[in-house]
């Protein structure tokens, strides 16, 4: 038996050992995650305690054995009961710093009478924490069997939106153009459907405005087919670009394969 999920094992000789593999099928069926496009969750079963995961806006549905219900902290646009920050920035035009509201207490008061001054009033301190806005960016993935031709560079044609909370990708040209400026964290990766041979060169390039390479991964056929880096951008610009281009040198056409965990391009906000 399994310590956090109480599947069962067979009895070694039972002759029905059939019976708790079913069961824990079952129970599969429940405990693994479904992944899908929010307009899509209807097309499975909301079983008790199974969940669901909208790859498009980010929801979160829990199944209660009739339906869907969606977790109100997760998504687009998330609701909470109260935020808190322990320890807030010194400084943020972003944020209502506890500092500053401490300075201004003597002038939040209670009213007793028609007019306002220092005699007619009591004053109370306001303690206050700090209310920060999540990162926010885009990522896509999804390029499965497309083909790149050797010697030339090819930008990846993503199919699928993960996540795109600002509206930054742009389908039609491939790429994720910025809306706010700010520093960014770009991840990329590649991994072949068609494993360059040994020796054969390959790689990625992220390029920034179509010409400025600010990320990169090299391999030379060995047995690790999957290319990924990771890197801080600053100073990034209203309207910059960031595209994902590919480049091999088998002699001959190799596929795109890999998941949405290994050949994607993702472009956050920090």
């Amino acid at each position: 038996m399994t310590d956090n999920h109480s599947y069962n094992t067979p009895t070694r000789g039972a002759t029905d050992w059939h019976v708790p593999l079913n069961d824990n099928f079952e129970r599969l069926d429940a405990d693994v995650e479904v992944r899908d496009r929010e307009s899509n969750r209807d097309d499975y079963a909301a079983k008790a305690g199974a969940k669901f995961f909208a790859t498009d806006t980010g929801a979160t549905f829990i199944g209660d054995g009739s339906n869907w219900n969606r977790l109100a902290t997760t998504g687009e646009a998330p609701t909470y009961q109260n935020v808190s920050v322990t320890d807030p920035p010194a400084a943020n035009t972003d944020v209502a710093r506890k500092a500053e509201l401490d300075g201004k207490a003597d002038t939040a008061h209670t009213h007793s009478g028609d007019d306002i001054s220092p005699e007619t009033v009591t004053a109370d301190r306001i303690e206050a924490t700090t209310v920060v806005a999540s990162d926010a960016g885009t990522t896509v993935w999804g390029a499965y069997q497309h083909p790149v031709p050797s010697g030339t560079t090819t930008t990846v044609e993503f199919e699928s939106v993960e996540t795109d909370q600002r509206s930054q990708w742009d389908d039609a040209n491939h790429r994720i153009e910025v809306t706010e400026p700010g520093n960014y964290l770009v991840s990329a990766g590649v991994s072949w459907y068609d494993t360059p041979s040994e020796g054969t060169n390959h790689w990625f390039t992220v390029r920034r405005n179509g010409n400025l390479g600010v990320l990169q991964d090299f391999d030379r056929g060995t047995a690790d087919s999957t290319l990924q880096a990771t890197r801080p951008v600053l100073g990034v610009q209203t309207g910059d670009t960031f595209q994902l281009e590919v480049e091999q040198y088998e002699g001959s056409e190799l596929r795109i394969g890999g998941s949405r965990i290994s050949t994607f391009l993702s472009v956050v906000q920090l």
